[in-house]
């Protein structure tokens, strides 16, 4: 006797991807324009997004729009660690990005460089350190997906 399956997998629509029994959640996008005048003092730490719990960060992309002062150094990271994702050497904040090329965190060697589930609650993060800023913007987006229960 043949075994016959009647679960119809959903393919997924733009935007989405399949998680485990074909169940799809999609990828979503989040932008934040941040700039040396949204800091105060050397050494600030930056909310660019909060995470409600159960969230996956697939990746983080930046893109520096004008060149940050000279010594300034840019992390971003979470509330466990202020390079998870990007180091500023990868982000190169001193570097204006001219050509549309965005910054990669999966091709940073950094802790949470593929990705990183959020059981609870969390924030993604930009340290910026180094000398006191006095120009610069930098271009954070976020790839994620809210997973459900």
């Amino acid at each position: 006797m043949a075994i016959v399956s009647t679960y119809k997998m959903a393919l997924p629509k733009e935007g989405e991807f399949i998680r485990s029994m074909g169940l799809p959640a999609p990828q979503l996008v989040a932008h934040k324009l941040f700039d040396y005048t949204q800091l105060s003092v050397n050494g600030n730490v930056y909310e660019l997004f909060g995470l409600p719990a159960m969230t996956l960060v697939h990746k983080v992309l930046t893109s520096v729009g004008v060149a940050w002062t000279a010594s300034v150094t840019i992390t971003i990271g979470d509330g466990v660690s202020a390079a998870c994702f990007m180091a500023s050497a990868d982000i190169a904040p001193q570097t204006a990005v001219t050509t549309g090329v965005m910054v990669d965190s999966e091709t940073a060697a950094e802790l949470c460089a593929n990705g990183k589930y959020y059981a609870a609650a969390d924030t993604i993060d930009a340290t910026v350190a180094g000398a006191t800023p006095l120009a610069g913007t930098l271009n954070v987006w976020v790839i994620y997906s809210l997973m459900q229960e």
